[in-house]
């Protein structure tokens, strides 16, 4: 089975789960044991391996969704994130395709190049991305 994760705010992990498992997703929340001293009592409570990740298998009706080019959604961490996600946003909203990113011109070197070598990953073509030689 192939694994996809989505990300939540962490401590609604299990409303998460709930709702993909309702849409026939199995699920997997990978949790430890700990055990602390509260008020001088001894507890033991589960907490996420993972806080904020829900890890999902894909089941055969949504695995033609996931293996298209379709831009499904966008992902962004660090300064000026915000800027980009502008172009993620519009992105989604026509429909567009791995392919429509990758080929629409980026200036370089700017950050928005990084939206355009995103899509060139999906592809296998992106210049920027270390592939070690093969023996």
């Amino acid at each position: 089975m192939d694994w996809g994760v989505v990300t939540t705010v962490p401590a609604c992990e299990h409303k998460a789960k709930a709702d993909l498992t309702s849409v026939g997703f199995s699920c997997y929340f990978p949790r430890y044991e700990s055990v602390e001293a509260v008020r001088g009592q001894i507890v033991q409570r589960a907490r996420p391996l993972f806080p904020g990740y829900l890890f999902f298998g894909l089941i055969d009706r949504w695995r033609s969704v996931f293996q298209s080019e379709r831009v499904l959604g966008v992902g962004m961490v660090g300064a000026g994130a915000g800027e980009l996600i502008a172009e993620g946003v519009l992105a989604i909203e026509m429909a567009a395709l791995a392919s429509d990113v990758a080929m629409t011109i980026h200036p370089h070197p700017t950050l928005s190049e990084t939206v355009m070598e995103s899509a060139e990953v999906f592809f296998g073509t992106s210049t920027h991305v270390y592939r070690p030689k093969r023996a």
